[in-house]
């Protein structure tokens, strides 16, 4: 009898032990969370928020535990609440990390852009036992990105009023000069081609980037080359090999390469005669 009760006791005390320690660590995670600059939130293996830190109640305004279980959704743009459940659906569903960017409601009532992500804690098993993830206010940036695209957009239609500018006066050069008409023409189909190429070197955004077409090399090199094209218009330089995707990252040193071997081929001769070009 007394066994049985020593035995007990110490299994008291294991559990109080495992108890203050699990309190402990609960404690050191809010600690740490409310120490961090980002809005922090947990949930359940199934998806049910149960934990926001300090920061997330700080940017919303919104009363402690109202955000809870299905309330976060709410918090979102009314036009990204549908696109966020389902990343968040398909995170859950896959175990895959969460991330993706919304507007999320401030205290102020102003929707700002937010990064969200969240990574899944796993046993043993590779069984979810909780998500951990964080909020982090982006929207400086985002308006950054906007004020960058816009100055891109204006920059770019200088440059093009620009080629238009130069082609005008190729055009009015030619009227005063008839027997200079041919080289004329020919100098404005190349002003041309270098102002639809122009399109691919600079820098695109989401927005930008369906008006320039496909970005493909073969697209690239075959709006550069139609400016050495035959006087009835039929290419001169064939694109030979597999095409790949083409960003504008790449596309300045590739136009000053091909440029530099199409005007070099045109100078010494080689370009009147149909040459195949491999890509």
């Amino acid at each position: 009898m007394n066994d049985r009760v020593t035995i007990e006791t110490d299994d008291a005390g294991d559990l109080r032990k495992a108890q203050e320690a699990l309190a402990a660590s609960e404690a050191r995670f809010r600690v740490l969370a409310d120490s961090m600059p980002q809005m922090v939130w947990s949930t359940r293996p199934d998806g049910f928020h149960d934990y926001f830190n300090a920061r997330w109640y700080e940017f919303t305004g919104v009363p402690d535990g109202s955000t809870d279980g299905e309330g976060w959704n709410g918090m979102f743009h009314p036009e990204d609440q549908d696109r966020a459940r389902k990343r968040w659906v398909h995170s859950l569903e896959t175990g895959e990390p969460y991330e993706i960017e919304y507007r999320l409601r401030h205290r102020s009532g102003v929707y700002r852009w937010t990064l969200g992500r969240a990574v899944p804690l796993k046993d043993g098993d590779g069984r979810v036992t909780r998500w951990f993830g964080t909020c982090t206010d982006i929207d400086d940036l985002k308006r950054m990105e906007q004020h960058k695209e816009v100055l891109s957009q204006e920059l770019s239609h200088r440059i093009k009023n620009i080629f238009a500018v130069v082609s005008s006066l190729i055009a009015l050069s030619a009227r005063k000069h008839p027997e200079a008409a041919p080289f004329a023409r020919d100098l404005r189909t190349r002003v041309g081609a270098l102002a639809r190429a122009h399109e691919f070197v600079r820098p695109h955004t989401e927005v930008s980037r369906p008006t320039v077409g496909d970005m493909t090399l073969h697209a690239f090199l075959a709006d550069l080359f139609r400016a050495y094209a035959a006087e009835d218009g039929s290419p001169r330089v064939l694109l030979k090999g597999d095409d790949a995707a083409f960003d504008d990252q790449a596309a300045t040193s590739v136009a000053l390469l091909f440029h530099e071997l199409a005007t070099n081929a045109a100078k010494y001769g080689a370009c009147p005669c149909p040459k195949a070009a491999s890509s």
